[in-house]
């Protein structure tokens, strides 16, 4: 999904918005000079080749003309995403506004990385971050070894958990060791 700002241009919002269906347009208000996300007035449809449809007006906050009916769910959810952003972006005084693609089956699980990475920096501190400024990047190699002989006797023993630790769980952990050596390693670029 796009970022959108105030002062996106008028072919990126379009751009952004065929993406989601290539029969979409925007409209803007009438007698405007700039065209951007603080003015667009209506998405339409081009459902016959000669007469688009208007689907949605920002200025009533509304669907228009059974709009929904034109896209499928995926495409329904990416819409409300697009339209979600425009209006944030009208609300807000932010330059830049997050993506909210909550049709992206990976975000739950992102989700659920980053609270348990806080979590656990919340409980030891900085601890893997201390340790690679002591000795480096063995200490990731040796880590994300760890994870993956876990992994490894897991699965050759057949089982899902071992020891109270399974194979979600160190799942979990490898992709947590990797966040956080690339964490380590941009904030290193940065000194």
């Amino acid at each position: 999904m796009t970022e959108i700002t105030k002062d996106t241009r008028p072919e990126e919002l379009i751009a952004a918005v065929r993406k989601i269906d290539d029969r979409l347009d925007l409209a803007w208000l009438p007698l405007l000079k700039q065209q951007n996300a603080m003015n667009v007035e209506k998405i339409g449809i081009i459902s016959h080749p000669l007469h688009p449809t208007d689907i949605y007006d920002f200025t009533k906050k509304k669907w228009l003309n059974n709009g929904l009916k034109f896209l499928n769910s995926h495409q329904e959810s990416l819409l409300n995403d697009f339209i979600n952003q425009i209006e944030a972006v009208r609300n807000s005084n932010h330059e830049l506004i997050i993506p909210m693609n909550k049709s992206n089956p990976f975000i739950k699980y992102t989700d659920h990385l980053a609270e348990t990475l806080q979590e656990k920096n919340d409980a030891y501190g900085d601890s893997f971050g201390k340790s690679l400024d002591e000795d480096g990047l063995l200490v990731l190699k040796i880590r994300l070894g760890d994870k993956f002989n876990r992994i490894s006797s897991l699965i050759k023993k057949g089982e899902l958990k071992e020891n109270d630790e399974s194979l979600e769980d160190t799942l979990l952990d490898l992709a947590g060791y990797s966040i956080l050596g690339l964490k380590w390693l941009k904030e290193k670029e940065n000194d």
